[in-house]
């Protein structure tokens, strides 16, 4: 049976992501940090380590934006539709087909 996103949270979605692509920006301007903490550049350090905050407000920003133009497209194209079928072995999902219009 095919199924069709036609809305997205907006403010979710944006929080999520966020979050997610922040924390991976923490983990690596950490190890930069602590090369640049190496060579004796502290005050270098401490702005690699703001970085991840600066980056997390900008994706939540445009992923936000992205989710609000998603909206309004799938109103006037219908979405993205989906055929959730997915095939189950010794109850986990090995498989799970999607198809784009």
């Amino acid at each position: 049976m095919k199924k069709r996103i036609t809305e997205i949270a907006v403010h979710q979605t944006s929080k999520t992501m966020a979050i997610l692509y922040g924390f991976v920006a923490l983990v690596i301007c950490a190890i930069i940090a602590l090369l640049a903490l190496v060579k004796g550049e502290i005050i270098g350090a401490v702005l690699i380590i703001l970085m991840p905050i600066l980056y997390t407000v900008i994706i939540y920003i445009v992923l936000a934006i992205v989710s609000l133009l998603y909206n309004l497209t799938a109103k006037w194209s219908g979405g993205i539709e989906i055929n959730p079928d997915y095939s189950y072995t010794r109850g986990i999902a090995t498989e799970c087909h999607f198809s784009l219009i």
